[in-house]
């Protein structure tokens, strides 16, 4: 709706620069991910109780889970910066978060996979989001490697996710001043 050329044309009147606008948006995505993520958990705690006050892992669950809320935010941010129309940001959803998904292993285990799939499944955030899931499950306790590979994993998301917003907000802004030239 904010990228519709009229509402664009509007707010560019505003007296709020075009920059503060758009970490506006970002935060407000974030705030609705944080929401998000504390019903999530929620509903986990109270479906899981016990099991998951014990897991020995938790703080590490909470987290990658953060980060996978937090990337599909940005990747939401993303679209709706580069998409013309509602139609088309449903289009481009559906062929990222399944191509993603697939890619990643969350529907297929990449085993099943061949090995030069597996290799640009490594590139993907989703990847990383479902390695520290089988790091996190196979292993009580984390070795120094498991940690390594944990960190680098959880590191990768957060990279993903900045990256995705700050080309969000260069979109935007790049858009912003084409309809200022209009």
């Amino acid at each position: 709706t904010f990228r519709q050329r009229d509402m664009r044309m509007r707010m560019s009147c505003a007296p709020i620069s075009t920059t503060s606008q758009n970490i506006q948006a970002v935060l407000a995505f974030l705030l609705l991910g944080i929401c998000y993520l504390i019903i999530c958990l929620g509903l986990a705690f109270i479906f899981n109780g016990k099991e998951l006050l014990n897991a020995s892992h938790l703080i590490y669950y909470i987290i990658n889970a953060a980060l996978c809320m937090g990337l599909s935010l940005a990747l939401a941010f993303f679209i709706g910066m580069i998409a013309k129309n509602a139609s088309v940001i449903t289009s481009i959803t559906n062929v990222l978060s399944l191509g993603l998904c697939f890619l990643g292993g969350v529907f297929v285990p990449l085993d099943f996979l061949s090995e030069s799939i597996t290799k640009v499944s490594q590139l993907l955030p989703v990847y990383w989001y479902e390695e520290i899931l089988l790091i996190l499950v196979q292993f009580p306790e984390l070795s120094a490697a498991n940690q390594a590979s944990i960190n680098r994993g959880l590191l990768i998301q957060l990279l993903y996710i900045a990256a995705l917003f700050c080309i969000g907000l260069v979109i935007g802004r790049v858009k912003s001043q084409d309809t200022a030239n209009v």
